[in-house]
């Protein structure tokens, strides 16, 4: 007698999932990605296609690149971005680890460019300079100023070159 009720109470839990599986992806499908600009839909004729695509001028032709270039730019600059404020994360926790009271430690806003001064190097390295309060061994809160060298070896992958409180 048990051994039919374990066996419906399988077969009810596995329809259940199934019928979840599927819902799940009925609402994946409902979800489409935004169509392309330059695929139209509507009822043109090809040639009207083509003379829209087609560049009025050489001036208008010579432009295509460029703008293409401010694209790879842009996302160049945003990654560059990423990346030095990475290294400003990367080389708190490296001066943390040398302080006498690593808890206490207040580091300045990475956009207080008063106090933080992150330069790329060049080959996926970084320079960090920037200041800490933190306590020493008797309580008192003083202010240090650090410098470290950080590099990324791949995706979120670093190596510490060098990390200096002074």
């Amino acid at each position: 007698m048990e051994n039919p009720k374990i066996f419906l109470l399988v077969v009810g839990f596995t329809l259940s999932m199934l019928l979840f599986l599927l819902l799940a992806l009925g609402e994946r499908e409902r979800i489409r990605p935004e169509k392309d600009p330059s695929v139209t839909t509507n009822t043109q004729t090809e040639t009207s296609r083509s003379q829209e695509r087609a560049p009025s001028s050489q001036t208008e032709t010579n432009n295509r690149p460029r703008e293409r270039d401010q694209s790879d730019q842009s996302e160049r600059d945003k990654l560059e971005r990423d990346q030095s404020s990475l290294a400003y994360i990367v080389s708190q926790d490296a001066i943390k680890a040398q302080l006498a009271a690593p808890s206490t430690a207040k580091f300045p806003r990475y956009w207080d460019k008063n106090s933080v001064s992150v330069r790329p190097l060049g080959d996926s390295k970084y320079s960090v300079s920037a200041y800490v309060d933190a306590q020493n061994h008797y309580g008192a809160m003083l202010r240090k100023n650090y410098t470290a060298i950080i590099q990324f070896t791949g995706y979120s992958r670093y190596k510490v070159l060098k990390a200096e409180i002074y």
